[in-house]
């Protein structure tokens, strides 16, 4: 493990010196060096590896010389444009919001360009941040615990809710995954056999187990763990003050202005539970009027409450 460890390393290394060669014309080894924390020695071994690997190579003799690839070759050879690199240094840094390790995302952006921390960052007109609103610590420690397996090749153990209530899980974690709002973990679930996404927010407890043997990923399987039941379609009602919230929920092609002023939301192959529970989240203000079935199981469920409340009270 510890060899393979280092391996990862020198490989990250011999990455980031390829990406200040097609960076910079020409940069001495000694600021390798300082760069990457490593003796100049190690820097020139790099270096010989990285022209062994068919990279021409150029050494410029004297006090202001160094080593650079040959003229020509990195306007010719380079696969990421300067607009690429910048869109891909504001992922990065999205990154940076909601990883506990910020320390290696800072490292790796300074690797791609000695420019990334400032002007290519600033190039960018996207900005991604991850983070929430209420300034969650949960979650990055959710993040970064379940990357140290994933490292590691650790079994995690999981306490889990889903729809059909709590369960144990064994995982064998394979991703991370950002889908629809969302932070998911990627692995294989014993329990279930087959490869399977977890919310991380249903995540109460996680142990480390014992490590595993990767399994052959094939292609993701990104749907969700739990099929939606009573997929049917359904049109619900909003007032005009709520038609930011509509915007958000469903876009402005699902939806349309009645002439009263309320705004009307049509979802196809939706799910009867979410739908009910949308509508008693957001209150007063919003009707569901179709499906007749779902709107009398609604009716149902606001008498139950009530009933409820009042007994309790």
């Amino acid at each position: 493990m510890l060899r393979e460890r280092r391996e990862d390393v020198k490989i990250d290394r011999l990455f980031g010196i390829l990406s200040v060669l097609l960076e910079q014309d020409r940069v001495k080894t000694k600021d390798l060096a300082r760069r990457f924390e490593v003796s100049e020695r190690t820097i020139y071994r790099d270096i010989a590896t990285i022209e062994r690997a068919g990279m021409p190579i150029v050494t410029y003799p004297g006090a202001g010389g160094g080593v650079g690839l040959l003229e020509g070759y990195k306007l010719d050879k380079r696969l990421l444009s300067r607009q690429d690199l910048a869109v891909i240094i504001a992922g990065l840094s999205g990154l940076g919001t909601i990883d506990g390790d910020s320390g290696n995302l800072q490292a790796l952006l300074a690797k791609l360009s000695p420019q990334a921390a400032s002007s290519l960052a600033l190039e960018s007109d996207i900005v991604i941040d991850f983070s929430s609103w209420d300034n969650d610590v949960v979650l990055p420690r959710k993040i970064s615990r379940l990357r140290e397996a994933i490292a590691n090749r650790q079994c995690m153990k999981l306490r889990y809710i889903s729809g059909s209530g709590w369960s144990e899980r064994q995982v064998e974690p394979c991703k991370i995954v950002f889908k629809a709002r969302g932070w998911y973990l990627y692995g294989y679930c014993r329990l279930r056999e087959e490869f399977r996404l977890f919310k991380l927010n249903r995540i109460a407890e996680m142990e480390l187990q014992e490590h595993f043997v990767p399994r052959p990923l094939g292609e993701l399987d990104l749907r969700w763990e739990d099929p939606p039941p009573d997929e049917g379609r359904a049109v619900l009602r909003f007032s005009s003050s709520q038609e930011h919230l509509v915007m958000d929920l469903f876009g402005p092609e699902n939806y349309h202005h009645l002439p009263d002023g309320r705004v009307e939301a049509v979802m196809e192959n939706t799910c009867e539970q979410w739908v009910i529970g949308l509508v008693l989240g957001l209150g007063g203000g919003v009707e569901l009027v179709q499906p007749k079935a779902w709107r009398n199981r609604l009716a149902e469920r606001l008498k139950k409450n009530w009933e409820q409340h009042n007994t309790e009270h």
